[in-house]
């Protein structure tokens, strides 16, 4: 057992001999790998702490901003509908104003036409009425009579 101790002894002194130098060399670059990792997350979270806190700012401000454009666009859509509705009621009262002079037009019309079937219609009646109850001789006074007062006024 002994000599198995020393064997041991002998073999580790010799491995560590050998190995001292790359074990260390091995470990310090593992320790300066190691820290170069911990400094690049330090930084990684630093920088996703402050954007965090950039975009929390800006969320904050969104709502207030969408608040704002809501309130200032409900004003400018209720704007917008007054003016709408004035448009409307000042089209419905030009509409109103139009149908009453165009129905005053038309009645015009009507009664010009009726008036002017009313004239013909006397006039042909008037006319066959003179034709049955006239003898030539009277219509031949009517016609002298007629011509003498248009020479007149001309």
């Amino acid at each position: 057992m002994i000599f198995k101790l020393i064997n041991f002894l002998i073999f580790a002194s010799i491995l560590g001999y050998f190995l001292r130098k790359p074990a260390g060399e091995f470990w310090r670059d593992r320790h300066k790998k190691i820290g170069e990792i911990v400094s690049s997350a330090e930084a990684a979270y630093k920088t996703a702490f402050e954007e965090e806190k950039d975009w929390n700012n800006k969320f904050k401000d969104i709502g207030m901003e969408i608040s704002e454009l809501t309130q200032e666009l409900k004003k400018e859509g209720e704007m917008e509908r007054a003016r709408i509705m004035k448009q409307a009621r000042h089209y419905a009262e030009q509409l109103k104003k139009d149908a009453h002079t165009s129905g005053e037009y038309e009645t015009e019309l009507a009664i010009a036409e009726i008036k002017k079937i009313t004239v013909e219609t006397a006039v042909e009646l008037a006319t066959k009425r003179l034709l049955r109850e006239t003898t030539d001789e009277e219509h031949a006074k009517i016609a002298n009579s007629a011509l003498k007062e248009i020479e007149l006024s001309i």
